[in-house]
């Protein structure tokens, strides 16, 4: 049981001297408070829970740590070493506790573990992080079928260099998932942050999950220039995730604002490389960048469905979308966007610019069915009564270019069909609507 600070240094130093406390249980019993000993005036850090042996191996922590919903406060570490946190390197699990302090490190950087491959429930990080790779707010690292839930983060996170990951709740997944967290604090990208991955909930989810998770913190790269590469085409910001490959992203929200100076900005994701998902999720938030800027994703090859944007979407050059900036391959399905688009070249409501995407509504069960079909409306309606057919021809970029409205009777249930009368929609995707009426004009 860990009743003093001096415990939990003892529970450190057994940790990391390779015993690794699988099949047992430590117990906090109180509120602990590191700051009179690790501060920066004494320039003492903190040792983490966890680390890598002389010779290369890992000295996990393996059993469970309850924290019993007590604190950890003042934790300090300011240094260049990786694999940093309240522990370094857990295999087991770590539930009820909350941190706070802040850490300056180099990789594998979070408020209560640098890495993990165990299960972190029920805790809240408020650690401020500094690092120049891999941090997140709870976890720098998860990977092997570790399980990040019912997580909290408000602890701010920047990270200065190339190649790196930055999470609300983890900077990398790997194989690994996060459910039903939160992150209200802001993620930041360093000047000289390149070819970097930055999300509300992740930076870089790769073969991994997120459900249930939601992002308030405002997620920001203002990287237009790194000093080594005159290339500025590669960061990653998203409101979930900056980057995804072979991820699912579900019933996920997002209300921070997401900026990027280059190119690559999403309301959920920055961008959904192929063979992910992006399922029952909602953005709110302004999304901003130079190009491939979507409400949902700046640009994807994968599977959105069930999504819909209510965030300013404005890109500075080409490709803004409400759902998607740019659809390469992969579909989108009954997904919407009430905001506002904003480009020079390439933007639309749904995408910016789709090359060889598919989109889809599926029409409501209610028995009226419309169809066009040879440059006419075959309309079908359960019931008598007047209605009202919209007829709206879009263009590639899924701007809207024509409209006709026409009011129907069908003096008894059955099939009729309608020809417009003042109706561009050569070289256009047409779209039927069917409403009750002229006046009322609701969807039926």
């Amino acid at each position: 049981e860990i009743d003093t600070i001096e415990d939990l240094e003892n529970f450190a130093e057994i940790v990391n001297g390779g015993h690794n406390y699988a099949g047992k249980t430590v117990t906090l019993n109180t509120d602990l408070d590191l700051s009179e000993k690790y501060n920066a005036e004494s320039r003492e850090s903190w040792t983490p829970i966890g680390s890598y042996d002389a010779i290369g191996g890992t000295n996990p922590f393996g059993g469970v740590f309850e924290g019993g919903g007590h604190t950890i406060s003042g934790l300090y570490i300011n240094g260049s070493e990786s694999t940093q946190g309240l522990f370094g390197i857990v295999s087991g699990s770590v539930k009820d506790l909350s941190v706070s302090g802040e850490i300056n490190a180099s990789s594998v950087v979070g408020g209560i573990a640098g890495w993990s491959s165990g299960e972190i429930t029920n805790c809240n990080s408020a650690v401020t992080i500094n690092a120049q790779r891999e941090a997140g707010g709870i976890v720098g690292a998860l990977s092997g079928g570790g399980v990040i839930s019912n997580c909290d983060n408000s602890g701010a996170i920047v990270i200065t260099q190339k190649e790196s990951y930055a999470g609300g709740i983890a900077g990398h997944v790997v194989d690994a998932a996060i459910s039903e967290c939160t992150n209200a604090a802001d993620i930041e990208n360093g000047m000289d942050g390149f070819r970097n991955r930055l999300g509300g909930i992740v930076g870089l989810l790769e073969n991994g999950e997120v459900s249930g998770c939601d992002n308030s913190g405002n997620i920001r790269s203002d990287a237009t220039l790194a000093s080594y590469t005159a290339d500025t085409s590669q960061n990653y910001v998203g409101g979930i995730a900056g980057y995804s490959s072979f991820g699912v992203i579900r019933d996920s929200n997002n209300t921070g604002d997401v900026y990027n100076a280059v190119d690559f900005a999403g309301g959920i994701s920055g961008y959904l490389k192929g063979h992910d998902e992006a399922t029952n999720c909602y953005n709110s938030g302004a999304v901003s960048g130079r190009s491939y800027v979507g409400g949902i994703t700046g640009s994807s090859a994968s599977s959105i469905s069930n999504c819909q944007n209510e965030g300013a979407v404005t890109a500075a050059d080409k490709y803004a979308g409400g759902i998607v900036g740019y659809l390469s391959t992969g579909d989108i399905k009954d997904s919407y966007s009430s905001a506002a688009v904003t480009g020079t070249e390439f933007y639309g409501d749904i995408f910016g610019y789709n090359s060889a995407g598919t989109v889809t509504f599926t029409e409501p069960e209610s028995g009226f069915k419309a169809e066009y079909i040879d440059g006419k409306a075959v309309v079908t309606a359960p019931e008598a009564g007047e209605y009202a057919l919209i007829f709206a021809a879009y263009n590639e970029s899924g701007v809207l270019k024509s409209m006709e409205v026409q009011e129907i009777t069908f003096a008894e249930p059955g099939t009729q069909t309608f020809e417009p009368t003042n109706f561009d929609a050569e070289g256009m995707t047409v779209k039927l609507m069917l409403w009750d009426g002229i006046d009322s004009m609701q969807p039926i």
